[in-house]
């Protein structure tokens, strides 16, 4: 069993473990990109709107992709007041269900979030940390 499939886990005692296909290694490495971004960019929440739209085309591999998040962006603007990990995380929480995955919790306070004050949108095994790199 390679390392990211040990990484991963099954997600249940009968399911077995199986490699990520290229679109799931790609897509993690986006939604990664996007969360640290947004982490990065919180006190500035205009300066991650606008890299979001200069990028969006760029970053996401596939039409379909690009216009849902452009229709996001348009639906649920970010503005001055924005918190730049929740609104990601939501957006990811969006997509998730569209795809028919897990959502996590966003809000910082909410039950269930181990690390208060901190949105969390990775789930058990993998999670930011406060100097902004993912860990496993």
């Amino acid at each position: 069993m390679n390392a990211e499939m040990q990484r991963l886990g099954p997600a249940s005692p009968e399911a077995v473990p199986r490699p990520l296909t290229k679109i799931e290694r790609v897509g993690r490495g986006v939604w990664l990109m996007l969360h640290l971004l947004a982490e990065r960019l919180k006190q500035d929440p205009l300066l991650y709107r606008d890299l979001l739209q200069e990028t969006i085309d760029k970053v996401l591999p596939c039409p379909i992709c690009q216009a849902d998040a452009r229709e996001y962006l348009q639906s649920h603007p970010i503005g001055d007041e924005t918190h730049p990990p929740l609104w990601i995380c939501r957006f990811h929480n969006h997509v998730n269900l569209k795809l028919r995955k897990q959502v996590f919790p966003c809000e910082p306070q909410s039950a269930g979030n181990p690390r208060p004050g901190r949105t969390r949108c990775w789930g058990r095994s993998s999670q930011f940390v406060e100097s902004g790199y993912y860990l496993d």
